[in-house]
């Protein structure tokens, strides 16, 4: 992975992170993250096509909808 500079390394920086990196990580197709993010139920921000979202908002949400498969994720 090249190294992130200008806004996305500010992104990741505030805590931000690519839609399609928090679904990997939770096991989610992207498109459920933009659902997420478009019906407001997570925090998020688009920087040209690419879209990124606040992890602990992705969290909180994963948490609150599916507390036992947050916990199998390992996010507790």
């Amino acid at each position: 992975m090249s190294k992130e500079t200008g806004a996305k390394a500010q992104l990741r920086a505030k805590g931000f992170v690519p839609a399609v990196e928090a679904a990997e990580k939770l096991g989610f197709t992207p498109q459920s993250v933009y659902d997420w993010m478009d019906a407001e139920k997570i925090h998020g921000v688009r920087l040209g096509a690419a879209r990124w979202v606040e992890w602990k908002s992705v969290v909180a949400y994963f948490k609150a909808s599916s507390p036992e498969a947050a916990k199998l994720a390992g996010i507790t």
